[in-house]
């Protein structure tokens, strides 16, 4: 699941970098583990949702986007280089320029006679995502515009400087001041050459301005399916921060399973769910055999020359109105079993993700289903946290304000 417009990246061939890369990426989040160190949100539930209201936070539209970490350096040779960091920690590098100002000269962006930058980011740390930005023409005619741009939400490092601990105003004002902006200066002065992909600070709101966020989110030129609430004084955490809250539509709660292919012979009967616990996957369900997206991928799972679909991560979201068959036999076909109310349908295929969810998430997720906070709910609960006289968060950091 990568924005088209992917092919002008490139991948890194030297095995050595990669793990550099990797490292440094870890490192720079404060993060132990061998795998992605981006801070991962959590379902918001009714118990969960006191959290915003004792504590500082801001709101921004949840992007269906690919969640990249961009980390930017200045090599041997002088020049600049740029990275993306998927969740799988795959690797690519970007002819894009991060300029960075020269305090010497009174901020300028001193060039070489072609244009470059004489100084570039060299230890920067950056996490976002990667939109594709569709465009339709006003009158209707001709093909659409459709241009990459990665989105800033959060920072790790500014030229070596680590920011994790700084709250997160801090945090993305040093993105707009020291990354967007010299970036929106040079481009201006080079007359925007042509790169991969455009990069932009996200919009972040008051927690009560919810219906001004959902109002644009449907004419964003992009796909919108939530909103996200970041914590303002938490530092950046590496891995799953439960402070770090998003909130779907009921509807489109979803949960990335692993799963495996039970086959009656050549033919493949049922899909076992398998989430992560400790690092391993464990058996936790069946997919319910309804659904376009289902048939699709069954109808590839009985071809010869495809792959056994096996070890794929699918995302799914749950419904009541389906049925989902239960096998007495966990690991072999058999047509034993029985049928029950509600199940998991599969929505997308996650090739972007080697993962599945891990079962506190998973759970997590179950649970905002249950509660069911609707987008009226979050409006009334908001709306009485102003009634109340709270202050907005830009009154009470005294530092750069969301909108």
């Amino acid at each position: 699941m990568h924005p088209a417009g992917m092919h002008r990246l490139e991948h890194p061939k030297h095995a050595r970098l990669l793990t550099q890369i990797r490292e440094r990426c870890r490192k720079l989040c404060v993060w132990s583990e061998s795998s992605f160190p981006g801070s991962q949100p959590v379902s918001l539930s009714k118990s969960n949702l006191s959290e915003i209201l004792r504590n500082l936070y801001v709101a921004c539209e949840k992007t269906d986007g690919v969640r990249y970490m961009l980390y930017a350096a200045t090599g041997s040779d002088g020049r600049g280089h740029v990275y993306l960091l998927d969740r799988s920690e795959e690797v690519m590098q970007c002819s894009v320029t991060l300029p960075t100002r020269d305090r010497s000269t009174g901020g300028q962006l001193p060039t070489a006679d072609d244009g470059r930058p004489l100084k570039t980011h060299h230890d920067t740390l950056l996490d976002g995502e990667l939109v594709e930005d569709v465009a339709k023409p006003s009158n209707g005619g001709g093909s659409a515009d459709r241009r990459l741009r990665f989105l800033i939400y959060d920072a790790i490092a500014i030229n070596g400087v680590s920011v994790v601990k700084e709250n997160l105003l801090e945090r993305l004002k040093k993105a707009l001041v020291e990354v967007v902006e010299p970036r929106r200066q040079w481009m201006v002065q080079n007359e925007a050459p042509n790169e991969p992909f455009e990069i932009f600070l996200k919009d972040f709101f008051e927690i009560w301005h919810i219906p001004t966020i959902m109002g644009f989110s449907s004419k964003l030129p992009h796909e919108s399916d939530g909103i996200i609430f970041t914590p303002v004084k938490v530092p950046y955490i590496p891995g799953t921060c439960r402070q770090l809250l998003k909130w779907k539509p009921p509807h489109l709660n979803t949960v990335d399973f692993r799963i495996e292919v039970i086959y009656n012979g050549k033919e493949p009967a049922y899909v076992k769910l398998y989430v992560a616990k400790h690092g391993v996957n464990v058996p936790y369900g069946w997919l319910a055999p309804v659904g376009d997206m289902y048939h699709e991928l069954m109808a590839k799972a009985r071809k010869a020359d495809e792959l056994n679909p096996s070890g794929q991560i699918w995302e799914c979201f749950r419904r009541e109105d389906v049925k989902t068959f239960l096998p007495i036999d966990l690991d072999k076909y058999t047509a034993q079993g029985e049928w029950v109310e509600g199940g998991w349908i599969v929505q997308r295929l996650r090739d972007d993700k080697l993962t599945a969810n891990d079962v506190k998430t998973v759970n997590k997720v179950e649970q905002s289903i249950t509660d069911c906070i609707t987008y009226e709910e979050l409006c009334r609960v908001f709306q009485d946290y102003r009634d109340q006289g709270k202050k907005q968060v830009a009154e009470l950091t005294h530092t750069w304000s969301p909108h």
